[in-house]
């Protein structure tokens, strides 16, 4: 089995351009005949801190 593990830098806020980042990974897992591929969690979805919180 062939594992791909993805580490990326996600957009705060920009739900989008992540996901676009995905699939351009998860097609270059593809390539290379990885049957996983495993992502950070909130990779998709970064968390934005609250200016409430600083």
């Amino acid at each position: 089995m062939k594992i791909a593990v993805a580490q990326l830098r996600p957009y705060k806020g920009n739900t989008y351009s992540n996901i676009i980042k995905h699939q351009q990974l998860i097609h270059l897992a593809i390539s290379h005949k990885a049957d996983a591929i495993f992502f950070p969690e909130l990779s998709i979805k970064s968390p934005v801190m609250s200016l409430s919180l600083l």
